[in-house]
């Protein structure tokens, strides 16, 4: 994980920079894609889908939307605004937004929660507007967002076929974090469920998540199943009568859960934690930081999940799980989450009777059993799989 946040920070600038070469020449096929990548999974599937849309002949512009409006993507350039006006706005916009973030995390309150909403309002509506301007007259076939943030782009019409594919529902997420006030709340679900219905199509990373939104937004979408996928992996997690437990993944946000990992953990203090950003050295977790590579799965016998109890989290999907399935490792899930597709491979835990199932899987019939069914999920959700509806409406 840490190799890949390097290659972010050497690539930024020139994916920022990138233009596509001159006119459009006769039978090019032109796709913009929109990402807000981090060191985990938000990084993942916007490389599969820049490899896959080149494999259908797509000439490719990514578009790191963290840097946009600032002179690059590395070293002090990161820092510093690009010298044109609506750089500037953006930038000032971005800034603001710090501003209220750091704010609220030193004076929890109903004035900061709506002041970072509103904020957060305002800096998508501009990052919608600037990137509109960016994109418009490069004669772009397909435009796909992977961004919450920068969903509003899909209010205007910069390309032949535009796709809106986020990680989940970007305004309930913060509200269940505590990071909005209900009126800021409101005025980020309106601007959602306009970009709901503005773009071409709309997928989110998980089948769960569409279900969710179903529920509870007004929005005429259209859907598009284009969900997550996993990597089949040549190393194998091998049964052990003592069972190791690994938890991988982002240490950040609210919805983590860090304090039932924590509570866990003093259950079993044999649970080794690989990830960041560090948690508070007064986490008591064994922390062992970011891992040199997936390939660590392989020498833990379980995968461990840990999420908030909220409407939204019990229907939502970790990516870890299929990196989990793909090693072999049955994986234990809250309880308060179920999704049938993920069920074989999963077994749910409550505090109380979290110490009991990992004492059957020490039982090696029940290991082996649950960790073929594992193996056998990561082959059918593949991200050949995953992709294949994209592909059918991107070549219809």
């Amino acid at each position: 994980m840490r190799a890949l946040g390097r290659a972010r920070k050497r690539t930024a600038a020139a994916l920022q920079a990138a233009r596509f070469a001159g006119p459009k020449r006769c039978g090019e096929r032109r796709a913009v894609l929109i990402e807000r990548s981090d060191r985990f999974a938000n990084a993942v599937k916007p490389r599969v889908l820049s490899t896959h849309l080149r494999g259908l002949g797509f000439e490719v512009r990514s578009i790191e939307s963290a840097f946009l409006g600032r002179r690059g993507g590395s070293g002090i350039r990161r820092w510093l605004p690009a010298l044109r006006a609506r750089s500037l706005v953006l930038y000032a916009l971005d800034g603001a937004q710090y501003i209220t973030r750091v704010l609220l995390g030193c004076w929890d309150s109903p004035l900061t929660r709506y002041v970072n909403g509103m904020t957060l309002v305002w800096t998508m509506r501009g990052r919608g507007r600037f990137l509109a301007r960016e994109l418009r007259g490069e004669a772009c076939d397909v435009l796909i967002c992977e961004s919450g943030l920068d969903q509003a782009v899909m209010l205007y019409r910069v390309a032949t076929k535009q796709v809106l594919d986020l990680p989940s529902p970007f305004g309930d997420e913060l509200i269940f974090a505590n990071q909005l006030s209900p009126g800021s709340h409101r005025r980020i679900r309106d601007l959602e469920e306009r970009c709901l219905s503005a773009a071409d199509r709309v997928s989110f990373h998980w089948h769960t998540y569409e279900e969710y939104v179903c529920r509870n937004y007004k929005a005429d979408a259209r859907w598009l199943q284009c969900s997550y996928g996993v990597t089949q992996k040549r190393a194998r997690a091998r049964f052990s009568s003592e069972p190791r437990v690994v938890f991988l993944g982002s240490l950040r946000g609210a919805w983590v859960n860090l304090a039932l990992l924590e509570r866990l953990s003093e259950r079993h203090p044999q649970i080794d934690v690989w990830g960041g950003p560090p948690p508070p050295k007064s986490a008591a977790i064994r922390y062992l930081g970011y891992a040199p590579s997936l390939d660590i799965l392989a020498d833990y016998q379980i995968g461990l999940v840990t999420i908030t109890d909220d409407p939204l989290r019990r229907l939502s999907f970790s990516s870890k799980q299929l990196e989990y399935f793909s090693y072999g490792l049955p994986v234990l899930v809250p309880a308060w989450r179920t999704d049938p597709v993920l069920a074989p491979g999963t077994l749910p835990y409550t505090e109380d009777t979290f110490v009991d199932q990992l004492a059957t899987l020490a039982d090696p019939g029940i290991w082996e059993a649950t960790s073929a069914r594992a193996l056998t999920l990561a082959s059918e959700l593949s991200w050949e799989s995953a992709l294949r509806p994209l592909t059918e409406f991107l070549c219809s």
